[in-house]
């Protein structure tokens, strides 16, 4: 006996193909789901090529009309290719893959460098690097006409490294571009693509409020604030933008603000229409960086708060009420 999963039902035949049973579905959104199972499988190959060659006899043999039956398996179709295209990995997808391989690249290579510089301060190579930050193009050049037999391969396992990751940014900056143009334009390649990462995908990122894109990052800091009544943090990962990172801190809570409200319309735009205005959006943003920058151009005085002193507690005896 034979059982074939259709978009009508569950047809049951014998080898001969004789019809035995038929189980039908009641809508289409029941037969996608049941075709998608992976309990059920559409059947045998055997039995499906058997009833592939012998479907409108054994349709008909139901008692449904061979142009329902066809009509029915269009609808089905359809509902199934949604799934799939549904399932099957976005451009957004193939983005934060690569930002999660680009983050344990800088960890492994950060983790190396720091091997290698203490073989080249062991060895008399080159002075200790504490006190200083230590990149790995820096370790590696550290060394260069004095490599010994011990770090040698490592240090050209490092060239290697950090090789691959400049071709994985070019790479990044490729996929941002044709995805999210206006967020590239307006963040910048890599930091467009960590916010889409930290987010979960760009159409997840078109739904923030800017004030949510502003801090994406620091949600520890935030925690912390709610639970100790403690500052609010002022950004997160889009410190990383240079009109941001380079201002004094007086300055870094406005333009964080006007940023992560420019960002959350170029995620909209990128998402919805695929238009490209990422000129317009950095020039009405660079207006607004400006503006914070002439109008808050020194360090603001800091308050000082002035407690009361607390009321003394005369001592004496309680006066009786006056009849």
């Amino acid at each position: 006996m034979h059982k074939v999963i259709t978009p009508a039902g569950e047809f049951k035949f014998d080898s001969k193909g004789s019809l035995i049973e038929f189980k039908s579905i009641d809508s289409d959104e029941a037969a996608v789901e049941t075709i998608t199972a992976v309990s059920t499988g559409p059947g045998s190959e055997e039995g499906v090529r058997f009833f592939l060659s012998h479907q409108r006899r054994l349709v008909e043999e139901t008692g449904l009309k061979w142009e329902d039956y066809s009509e029915m398996r269009r609808r089905v179709a359809l509902g199934l290719c949604q799934i799939y295209l549904a399932r099957a990995p976005g451009d957004d997808d193939l983005i934060i893959e690569a930002v999660a391989t680009l983050k344990d690249l800088q960890k492994a290579l950060n983790l190396l460098a720091l091997r290698l510089a203490q073989n080249y301060t062991e060895s008399g190579v080159a002075p200790a690097f504490e006190g200083e930050e230590v990149s790995p193009e820096a370790v590696v050049d550290a060394g260069v006409s004095h490599t010994t037999n011990v770090s040698e391969g490592l240090s050209l396992q490092i060239k290697g490294l950090i090789e691959y990751r400049a071709g994985l940014e070019e790479e990044i900056g490729e996929m941002m571009a044709c995805t999210a143009p206006n967020l590239s334009g307006l963040a910048g390649p890599l930091l467009g693509a960590r916010l889409i990462s930290a987010a979960g995908g760009l159409g997840k990122l078109a739904v923030f409020p800017g004030s949510r894109i502003q801090v994406i990052g620091a949600e520890q800091a935030m925690f912390r604030h709610l639970k100790k009544r403690g500052d609010p943090p002022k950004h997160g990962i889009i410190f990383q933008h240079p009109t941001i990172s380079k201002s004094p801190w007086w300055q870094r809570g406005k333009i964080a603000r006007s940023l992560a409200a420019k960002l959350a319309i170029a995620a909209r735009i990128d998402t919805f229409s695929k238009e490209d205005r990422s000129e317009e959006l950095r020039a009405s943003f660079m207006r607004r960086y400006e503006a914070v920058k002439k109008s808050h151009p020194s360090e603001p005085r800091r308050m000082k708060i002035i407690r009361a002193p607390k009321a003394s507690k005369k001592k004496g005896k309680r006066r009786g009420r006056k009849r």
